[in-house]
């Protein structure tokens, strides 16, 4: 089984039920699930839009990257997803992204992981080290913890811890 660290953002519709439905969805397949607290960020790249609901889940599967790709995109959809109809970086009822999958490399034409721009993210970065603290990047070998002290220099950002989810 792979270890695999997927970001989840949702900014329109009930966000938090959306999440909610999603954690119920996840823990079928892995009822070992872990999932970092619950934060509110503001928008990041398109700025006129709501605010975003953040975490990071811990997902232990054996899907292939690919696999896992087109599963969670097929549970983006079943949330209200339309990839086709919303502006890149623009209001969405559920994103998801696989950040890191175990110590894995790789580039193809439909995913890159690590997720390329993880490291400016601190939606990303502080949920994921409430997880495994420890955590380093397996590009360069850099713990995230000094990324996110980066990221918070070069990206600032508001973020809200909510609540911790279970």
């Amino acid at each position: 089984m792979a270890t695999t660290y997927i970001a989840v953002g949702s900014n329109r519709g009930d966000s938090l039920g959306i999440v909610g439905r999603l954690l119920s969805a996840l823990r079928k397949r892995d009822p070992e699930l872990r999932c970092a607290s619950l934060y509110r960020s503001e928008p990041m790249y398109l700025r006129d839009q709501p605010d975003f609901l953040n975490t990071v889940i811990e997902f232990h599967t054996d899907l292939h990257p690919e696999a896992l790709l087109r599963f969670l995109q097929e549970l983006e959809t079943n949330a209200g997803r339309n990839r086709a109809e919303e502006p890149r970086y623009g209001p969405r009822p559920l994103d998801l992204d696989i950040l890191l999958y175990d110590d894995l490399l790789l580039t193809t034409p439909s995913l890159q992981i690590p997720h390329p721009r993880m490291q400016e993210r601190l939606f990303v970065l502080v949920p994921l080290l409430e997880l495994a603290p420890d955590l380093v990047d397996p590009r360069d070998g850099i713990p995230f913890r000094v990324k996110q002290e980066q990221a918070a220099l070069h990206h600032p950002l508001h973020l809200e811890k909510i609540a911790p989810l279970v």
